[in-house]
């Protein structure tokens, strides 16, 4: 029985890798502050497509995108709770986009982290 959870375990800590990794590179993202905000869209795109397959990721954008992370991880947070506007600002307004409020980030910081902490695998994207 023991060796049996063993290997669940250290199965599961395998399969979560790329979620420990965009732990550790958000916490960079939040250490260099608002400037590097334009990164978390990115990281989550990157997470994303470690955890799904490029057909159900890769393609998805705007609203379709936002709804993606919001059901995966059981939250409103993207669609309704404005992350996902202030993603869209950052990949699509240019440079004058790119520059986000302490507010914003600490937002934007807040919902990606709570996605890369919660989000299931199992969720199928639409």
């Amino acid at each position: 029985f023991l060796l049996w959870i063993s290997f669940r375990g250290l199965r599961r800590w395998r399969r979560n890798t790329y979620r420990r990794q965009a732990l550790r590179e958000l916490a960079d993202i939040d250490r260099a502050g608002p400037g590097a905000a334009a990164g978390i869209p990115v990281l989550l795109k990157r997470a994303a497509l470690s955890a799904w397959t490029r057909p159900e990721v890769a393609r998805l954008s705007g609203p379709e995108w936002h709804q993606f992370l919001d059901r995966t991880a059981g939250t409103d947070r993207f669609r309704a709770g404005g992350a996902g506007a202030l993603m869209d600002r950052l990949a699509y307004a240019g440079r004058a986009g790119m520059a986000v409020s302490a507010d914003e980030f600490r937002q934007l910081h807040g919902a990606a982290e709570f996605w890369l902490k919660n989000h299931r695998p199992e969720a199928t994207a639409p």
